[in-house]
């Protein structure tokens, strides 16, 4: 069966978790807002996992959360999924942490249905002619990105519980969407080295301890020997598990736990299980960056952003630098100082990034830099600019780079005098 995994994304109270109710088959990690916490305050707060199986796919839901508070998480979530669910209300409509998670997608995904959710809210008379305007609205935000105007969206009610709306049309989007997935010639696992997502870890007793999370690349066995970078740490897998049942292997996409014995579940929460060598500890890193367009203030050299890669958040001091647009980034080229961070399709830009602790990151990972201390009440995109990080560098190295400011000397002539004379 081939594997799917489906974010859930959207404002606080869109519904989410209901739709994950409404789909899930099994039940996993955080599933449906199993935290006390999360069940006295109302909302999700962590990463939830179920999934359900639809014709040839079986589909991993990864349920996130969506206040404006929690979106380290998110991002950190988005890293692992190959199509959004963006879920939207369709009384409230497109909402501030609606637009993150279009630009979250808009960076991690080409695969994005929206959900018009709770329809059964609006009076049945009323019904047909909310749709039809929201789908409009919904159309003409979307043709400005990369997901383009003819967007795929699916009216949707949780309710009633027993026989939801739109179920069936959801699924076989879902289904469609899959198809082109897949037939975008996915990358072989068996050629690439093993790289697992761990967001969730704990103990059973008289077992070991639980790593669950995802596989981004390559593949893992039992008896397996795995690599846990940060703790500069090998351990042997003891048994594998996908849904709660037992699997001798697991590939990239697939969402599984895995057992290992002697070690201490509070030494790791999230982060990255690897073979040797693929994450690497770094105190700084080059990016090829691009501007998220809704981000409306300023991008500057040495001020400080919050930083995300994976699971990982620091912060984070950029030195932006350019050339001319689509110049390959070489030690031996000279580059031009740039004080801001702005839009010109005639310059490609890089930037420095020094981070406040060193973090661990796999090869060809994204960096997010966001501004995640405005206020959310201003209702405004906190997430300034993005790019891969480039991976063929040692940390020796960034000091080479060649980077110049332009200098000009301002004055006046007095009188001019002609020695001939």
């Amino acid at each position: 069966m081939k594997k799917v995994n489906v974010g859930l994304m959207g404002h606080v109270d869109s519904g989410k978790t209901s739709i994950c109710a409404t789909l899930s088959t099994v039940l996993s990690t955080a599933s449906l807002d199993k935290n006390p916490q999360a069940q006295e305050r109302g909302i999700t707060l962590d990463l939830g996992f179920s999934c359900f199986d639809h014709e040839q796919y079986l589909f991993t839901l990864v349920d996130c959360p969506g206040h404006a508070s929690l979106i380290r998480t998110i991002i950190g979530g988005a890293q692992i999924i190959d199509m959004v669910l963006l879920v939207i209300d369709i009384t409230k409509g497109i909402q501030t942490q609606t637009a993150e998670g279009i630009v979250i997608a808009e960076i991690t995904t080409d695969k994005l249905l929206v959900v018009l959710n709770k329809i059964d809210m609006i009076p049945e008379g009323e019904r047909q002619k909310k749709i039809t305007r929201m789908k409009s609205v919904i159309a003409k935000t979307f043709g400005t990105t990369k997901f383009g105007s003819s967007i795929q969206i699916v009216p949707y009610s949780a309710q009633p519980k027993e026989s939801p709306q739109g179920l069936t049309e959801l699924k076989d989007v879902m289904k469609l969407m899959a198809d082109s997935i897949f037939s975008q010639d996915r990358m072989i696992h068996g050629k690439t080295p093993f790289l697992f997502a761990v967001d969730h870890c704990f103990p059973i007793k008289g077992q070991g301890t639980v790593l669950t999370g995802t596989l981004l690349s390559g593949s893992v066995t039992i008896g397996q020997d795995i690599h846990i970078p940060h703790l500069k740490l090998d351990k042997k897998v003891k048994s594998i598990q996908m849904f709660k049942n037992p699997v001798q292997e697991a590939v990239k996409g697939d969402r599984v736990g895995l057992l290992v014995t002697q070690f201490d579940a509070k030494l790791m929460e999230r982060g990255y299980v690897c073979s040797h060598g693929l994450v690497s500890e770094v105190k700084a890193a080059i990016v090829e960056v691009n501007r998220i367009k809704y981000f409306k203030g300023e991008i500057l050299t040495n001020a400080k952003f919050h930083v995300s890669v994976g699971h990982s958040n620091v912060m984070g001091v950029p030195i932006f630098f350019s050339a001319a647009s689509d110049t390959p980034f070489s030690l031996e080229n000279e580059y031009l100082y740039e004080e801001k961070f702005e839009i010109k399709p005639e310059i490609t830009y890089w930037a420095l990034i020094t981070f406040e602790n060193p973090i661990f990151i796999p090869r060809d990972a994204i960096l997010i830099g966001s501004k995640l201390d405005t206020k959310i009440t201003l209702n405004t995109c906190r997430l300034a600019f993005y790019g891969k990080i480039l991976d063929n560098l040692y940390q020796d190295q960034l000091s080479t780079v060649k980077i110049y400011r332009t200098k000009q000397k301002l004055g006046s002539v007095d009188r001019i005098i002609d020695a001939s004379n």
